[in-house]
């Protein structure tokens, strides 16, 4: 399991070092950085809060994890940490690809800044990268909680079946969520149900699974 769990890590860090190459290159190259792309569903979708996707990721991201903990054989958590690892790693290198300008606010403007909290400057210090876009890492979250209560998890008793519909309720509204919120364009959000569903599909993650462990 420790392969495993290295697997992770590293696939973690890969997507933060992703994420801080394509904000240098965006930041040098790019003269209007904040001037967002024209984007159909920012047109139809009305503007909510920019805090609301994470508000619906949180708790359902918590509450998956801590059942998986809890439920599954440790093979079976490995296998959905490799899975994870291989979508963000995807992720780090997508970012990187093109640099376009960002469709979110400028979180470190001293005007934005100046209307949040402490609380809210420092988790968008930690959380919003800005420039990490083709392809949304909050949607592979929600797609691959729902895929696991699905797949995975038992259903046994009444907060288990609630948890799973609130996975079908967030593995759609989410994804909207993030345009409406413009944290994304919605080509971002596409890319990543894409690659979602063929990673979900394929024997990959098994057989990566496997070399690691075997590895032990």
């Amino acid at each position: 399991m420790i392969t495993v769990v290295m697997f992770y890590v590293s696939c973690l860090a890969m997507m933060g070092l992703g994420t801080h190459i394509c904000t240098r290159r965006s930041t040098a190259l790019l003269k209007e950085p904040f001037r967002s792309l024209p984007d159909l569903g920012h047109e139809l979708l009305p503007k909510i809060s920019h805090y609301i996707p994470d508000f619906l990721l949180i708790p359902q991201a918590a509450v998956t994890a801590i059942s998986c903990l809890y439920l599954l054989p440790s093979e079976e958590i490995a296998l959905l940490l490799v899975t994870h690892g291989l979508l963000v790693l995807g992720r780090g290198v997508c970012c990187v690809m093109t640099s376009m300008p960002t469709c979110m606010p400028d979180t470190h403007s001293p005007q934005w800044r100046g209307q949040k909290s402490a609380v809210l400057r420092a988790y968008d210090e930690m959380v919003h990268a800005p420039y990490d876009l083709l392809y949304s890492g909050h949607t592979v979250l929600y797609i691959l909680c729902c895929h696991i209560w699905e797949t995975y998890l038992p259903t046994v008793d009444l907060f288990l079946r609630v948890a799973q519909l609130s996975s079908r309720v967030v593995a759609v509204a989410g994804p909207l969520s993030l345009i409406a919120a413009r944290q994304h364009y919605s080509m971002d959000v596409a890319v990543a149900l894409i690659i979602c569903a063929l990673m979900l599909t394929s024997s990959i993650p098994r057989t990566v699974t496997s070399f690691l462990l075997g590895m032990a």
